[in-house]
């Protein structure tokens, strides 16, 4: 579930609160959008969610990634790799 108040949640963008935060990602990376949009905004919701996944999101997203879209994993790889190494470093 999505945490109440969290900071990615707080962007004027409504999220289901039966969501998971993978499922709120998965979301976002799934709709169309410029280069430019994703750049300046969607990225940043992004690392927002990816820093309150939890285990259960990691796992969802290491289960779904190789049959997304190609585009999709394009974006996810940046958010999900930086927070994951700074996590873990």
């Amino acid at each position: 579930m999505v945490p109440a108040g969290n900071s990615f949640g707080q962007t004027g963008q409504i999220w289901r609160e039966e969501a998971s935060v993978f499922e709120v990602l998965d979301e976002m990376l799934s709709k169309e959008c410029s280069v430019d949009y994703w750049g300046d905004e969607l990225i940043l919701k992004a690392w927002r969610a990816v820093d309150e996944f939890s285990e259960e999101d990691w796992s969802s997203l290491s289960q779904v990634w190789r049959d997304k879209p190609e585009d999709w994993q394009y974006w996810s790889v940046p958010v999900s790799v930086d927070t994951r190494l700074s996590t873990e470093c």
